[in-house]
């Protein structure tokens, strides 16, 4: 569904692969092209992505091929709490640039949830329907500062439906398509699984807000391959 560029963009899909698809084709047709940071890309704002098949999570579309060690090895290191930098370096070589000390990564999901778990799913599991659930991923010293490992993820809200099932809405600032969207919909979608089971609740619908969506003018060409 199409509002034009500056309304909001709201697609439903079954799993990540039509997701991804619907996505690329909205890009491909309203992106707006921008220069950033001295790079062209091509971005939308006000996007709400619904999965209504969270475990159809992993991309099987061989135009996008995912390195599995990282998909995985970053959502231990999410599950860890930590924001050691040699931890996700040894999975994704590519994660040092991140870092500002060369130690740690100052954005670090982990590192910033993993005292909100135990406390979500204790009032999921004294009030289902409560609206409460929030996780928050930046906090009020982001704003003074300056790092080149700024979250992009900002929260996740838990929610259940009309039929006690557990949903997952996770609120993105800038989305990167081609690279971070997959991972991103794994980890998350993966939280709301592991959330719903500790609550004995099932599994609804996973929902994703991007702020801004976006893909660099140079990955094109693979994202029309796509």
């Amino acid at each position: 569904m199409s509002g034009g560029p500056w309304l909001m963009q709201i697609l439903k899909s079954e799993n990540i692969d039509y997701a991804y698809l619907d996505i690329f084709e909205l890009l491909l047709q309203d992106g707006i092209k921008v220069v950033r940071r001295n790079k062209t890309m091509i971005e939308l704002p006000h996007v709400f992505l619904q999965l209504t098949n969270p475990r159809a999570r992993v991309v099987q579309n061989p135009a996008r091929k995912l390195s599995l060690s990282f998909l995985i090895g970053e959502f231990l290191w999410i599950l860890s709490g930590s924001n050691r930098a040699d931890f996700i370096n040894f999975y994704n070589r590519r994660m040092q640039m991140f870092s500002d000390d060369g130690l740690t990564l100052y954005g670090a999901y982990g590192k910033r949830l993993v005292n909100q778990w135990r406390p979500t799913i204790d009032k999921l599991r004294n009030d289902s329907s409560t609206r409460q659930a929030v996780m928050t991923i930046l906090s009020t010293e982001d704003a003074n500062v300056v790092t080149k490992d700024f979250p992009c993820n900002t929260t996740l809200f838990f929610s259940t439906d009309s039929n006690d099932a557990l949903n997952l809405t996770v609120t993105v600032r800038s989305q990167d398509m081609l690279l971070g969207f997959p991972y991103d919909v794994f980890h998350w979608t993966l939280f709301l699984e592991n959330m719903a089971k500790s609550c004995n609740l099932d599994v609804g619908s996973y929902m994703h807000l991007m702020m801004n969506c976006h893909y660099y003018a140079t990955d094109e060409e693979k994202i029309r391959i796509y």
